[in-house]
């Protein structure tokens, strides 16, 4: 719904819905706080999706620290055109290259290099259950 979601004059902001323990809004800021080093030393890790390279925060950090529950199979993704893209919780976690990465024009991408589509620009909601 429509309140679930973030503001949509902040593309630098996800929502955490369904099986998470710490889910909610997360800013960028808050995602690359997780460790402290991304933020204070900008030590993000870089990828290679779809002809680009992207720079940003592992998706398992975020997913560890936000307590997917471990029964949870399901994960649906949406952008900000509200499409949908669906994953297992075990691609998800097992996607050791996969990463948050802040776009040009503050917006948040995922990026999936070992998954279809390698990359979900826009992101604005991770459900899983």
């Amino acid at each position: 719904t429509a309140a679930d979601l973030p503001d949509p004059d902040d593309p630098k902001t996800v929502v955490l819905g369904g099986q998470f323990s710490r889910g909610g809004y997360w800013t960028w800021e808050d995602i690359s706080n997780l460790l402290g080093v991304y933020a204070q030393y900008g030590a993000y890790e870089t990828v290679t999706a779809a002809g680009q390279t992207y720079s940003g925060v592992p998706l398992s950090y975020l997913l560890d620290y936000a307590r997917v529950n471990p029964y949870a199979q399901a994960a649906a993704i949406f952008d900000r055109a509200s499409q949908r893209f669906s994953f297992t919780t075990s691609q998800l976690r097992g996607c050791a290259n996969c990463i948050i990465a802040l776009s040009p024009g503050d917006t948040l991408t995922l990026v999936l290099p070992s998954l279809l589509p390698e990359v979900i620009p826009n992101l604005v909601r991770i459900d899983v259950r």
